[in-house]
């Protein structure tokens, strides 16, 4: 993926920096009435790119997908694949 500002290529480090430029964004930052950015979630997901970094532990579901899971901060990150290859989103 390639940072939209710079049109290089992201590395966990430039991400975490363009992540870094969100705190600058104000409420109606979208002028659809969008909030601020909040500092946890611009440290939650600086963390989160150092984690993906990480090879994660695959688990076969019984759909005939894929779940790849990492430990984060305490916590478990899944994604999970659809037997079509496919992004499975629970709105739960």
């Amino acid at each position: 993926m390639r940072n939209p500002r710079t049109g290089s290529e992201f590395i966990v480090e430039s991400a975490q920096h363009y992540i870094d430029t969100f705190s600058e964004l104000k409420d109606n930052w979208d002028s659809y009435h969008a909030v601020a950015i909040t500092p946890e979630a611009i440290s939650a997901a600086k963390e989160l790119l150092v984690v993906m970094q990480e090879v994660p532990q695959p688990v076969p579901t019984n759909t005939g997908g894929i779940v790849l899971m990492w430990q984060w901060n305490g916590h478990e990150v899944n994604i999970e694949l659809g037997p079509d290859g496919k992004l499975v989103y629970n709105d739960d």
